[in-house]
């Protein structure tokens, strides 16, 4: 825990409780389970203003000593999502931090804490590109035999971060293609990276019958949902070759083991 001026920042608790989450316990359990006083704390949550600069922002967070690459991950989360958390705290901790940011003429709320507050969120939130983890993975795209345009990523990686949107724009313009869009965390999910061979974030493949092609294109919308769609036809079209092959190969079989069966019968 950090200290500042005897106020007591909560970043570790809410760092534990998100934890949780992501293995798998339900929100609720998770918040009781790090702290049994959980009723009687309260969050700070930013609500994000265009005349306030990011500097600005890093400034407060510096005086209560949060270093500056952990405080720019907040400030992204509240320019992406509008608003956002960024303490959990005792009510007079909340309220004496609440006002360190209103100096600077931000909109702060200090309200109590919600399970919600401590839910795992995926940058893709609110989007049309579905988040995987190792289960649905392999399930939805190794097994289902559904061609998918899947961005593997890790939430720490600035490139990710700048392509987020973008993506979100690729799902849109495949909505009605047939092929789907999906996006894995590999810090939650390693195997998978370790099952493709992702040494690098973000990698984009095209998945198809548990088979990847690497997608090496400009990062944009119309170049990856151009991408996603001829790999489809592609696909698409061999898998209908190697059917109608394969039914003409046991057609021909057939007709050899006829002409075989004749040739016995008579001699």
């Amino acid at each position: 825990m950090t200290r500042c001026g005897g106020l007591m920042v909560h970043f570790i608790l809410l760092s534990l409780l998100a934890y949780a989450v992501v293995k798998g316990e339900d929100s609720s359990a998770a918040a009781n389970k790090a702290s049994p006083s959980l009723g009687r704390h309260h969050v700070v949550v930013l609500h994000n203003s265009d005349t306030i600069t990011a500097e600005q922002v890093l400034g407060v967070f510096a005086q209560f000593g949060i270093k500056e690459a952990q405080a720019m991950q907040l400030v992204h989360k509240v320019n992406d999502e509008g608003s956002a958390v960024v303490v959990m705290g005792p009510l007079e901790t909340c309220n004496a931090i609440g006002a360190m940011f209103e100096k600077i003429d931000m909109h702060v709320t200090v309200r109590e804490l919600q399970p919600s507050d401590t839910a795992s969120r995926s940058e893709f939130s609110g989007s049309e590109v579905e988040t995987l983890d190792e289960a649905t993975f392999q399930s939805k795209v190794m097994r289902a035999g559904q061609p998918t345009l899947v961005m593997f990523f890790a939430p720490w990686c600035g490139h990710c971060k700048q392509l987020v949107p973008e993506y979100k724009k690729v799902a849109i313009k495949l909505r009605n293609s047939g092929v789907h869009v999906a996006a894995v965390n590999c810090d939650q999910a390693p195997s998978v990276a370790r099952q493709l061979g992702v040494q690098g974030y973000p990698t984009i493949k095209f998945m198809f019958d548990g088979r990847a092609t690497d997608y090496s294109g400009p990062r944009s919308a119309i170049a990856l949902a151009s991408f996603a769609q001829g790999q489809a036809r592609l696909q698409g079209a061999k898998a209908t070759f190697v059917r109608a092959f394969g039914g003409v190969r046991t057609a021909m079989s057939r007709v050899l083991g006829g002409d075989r069966a004749t040739q016995m019968h008579q001699t």
